[in-house]
Protein backbone atom coordinates (compact mmCIF):
# COMPACT_ATOMS: atom_id res chain seq x y z
CA UNK A 1 0.00 0.00 0.00
CA UNK A 2 2.81 2.40 0.85
CA UNK A 3 4.33 1.83 -2.60
CA UNK A 4 0.98 2.60 -4.22
CA UNK A 5 0.58 5.83 -2.26
CA UNK A 6 4.15 6.83 -3.00
CA UNK A 7 3.61 6.21 -6.71
CA UNK A 8 0.41 8.27 -6.69
CA UNK A 9 2.12 11.18 -4.93
CA UNK A 10 5.17 11.03 -7.19
CA UNK A 11 3.10 10.93 -10.37
CA UNK A 12 0.40 13.38 -9.29
CA UNK A 13 1.94 16.30 -11.27
CA UNK A 14 1.86 14.13 -14.40
CA UNK A 15 -1.78 13.22 -13.74
CA UNK A 16 -2.66 16.88 -13.34
CA UNK A 17 -0.79 17.88 -16.50
CA UNK A 18 -2.45 15.09 -18.48
CA UNK A 19 -5.83 16.24 -17.23
CA UNK A 20 -5.11 19.87 -18.13
CA UNK A 21 -4.02 18.91 -21.64
CA UNK A 22 -7.04 16.64 -22.22
CA UNK A 23 -9.71 18.36 -20.17
CA UNK A 24 -12.43 17.97 -22.80
CA UNK A 25 -11.84 14.21 -23.17
CA UNK A 26 -11.77 13.22 -19.49
CA UNK A 27 -14.88 12.23 -17.56
CA UNK A 28 -15.90 14.75 -14.90
CA UNK A 29 -15.81 12.16 -12.09
CA UNK A 30 -12.15 11.45 -12.85
CA UNK A 31 -11.42 15.16 -13.18
CA UNK A 32 -12.88 15.74 -9.70
CA UNK A 33 -10.56 13.11 -8.22
CA UNK A 34 -7.45 14.41 -9.99
CA UNK A 35 -8.18 18.01 -8.97
CA UNK A 36 -9.01 17.17 -5.36
CA UNK A 37 -6.03 18.35 -3.30
CA UNK A 38 -7.61 16.84 -0.20
CA UNK A 39 -7.09 13.36 -1.62
CA UNK A 40 -3.45 14.10 -2.37
CA UNK A 41 -2.84 15.57 1.09
CA UNK A 42 -4.57 12.60 2.73
CA UNK A 43 -2.35 10.25 0.73
CA UNK A 44 0.75 12.16 1.81
CA UNK A 45 -0.34 12.09 5.45
CA UNK A 46 -1.17 8.40 5.35
CA UNK A 47 2.14 7.59 3.68
CA UNK A 48 4.06 9.44 6.40
CA UNK A 49 2.24 7.47 9.10
CA UNK A 50 2.20 4.14 7.29
CA UNK A 51 5.61 3.78 5.75
CA UNK A 52 8.02 3.63 8.70
CA UNK A 53 6.16 1.12 10.85
CA UNK A 54 3.56 -0.84 9.01
CA UNK A 55 5.42 -1.59 5.83
CA UNK A 56 8.02 -3.74 7.54
CA UNK A 57 5.40 -5.71 9.42
CA UNK A 58 2.91 -6.12 6.58
CA UNK A 59 5.52 -7.35 4.12
CA UNK A 60 6.65 -10.20 6.37
CA UNK A 61 5.85 -13.71 5.20
CA UNK A 62 3.96 -14.45 8.40
CA UNK A 63 1.67 -11.39 8.34
CA UNK A 64 -2.02 -12.28 8.18
CA UNK A 65 -5.01 -10.21 7.11
CA UNK A 66 -5.93 -9.88 10.79
CA UNK A 67 -2.46 -8.45 11.52
CA UNK A 68 -2.88 -5.98 8.68
CA UNK A 69 -6.30 -4.85 9.93
CA UNK A 70 -4.87 -4.40 13.43
CA UNK A 71 -2.04 -2.25 12.08
CA UNK A 72 -4.49 -0.23 10.00
CA UNK A 73 -6.75 0.50 12.96
CA UNK A 74 -3.75 1.48 15.07
CA UNK A 75 -2.61 3.93 12.42
CA UNK A 76 -6.08 5.49 12.22
CA UNK A 77 -6.09 6.35 15.94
Amino acid sequence: MADCLESYITHWPTLLTTYEQNRDKIDSSIANIVNNLGIKRSAEDLLQRLKPVALDIIQQDSCTIADTVQIWTTLNE
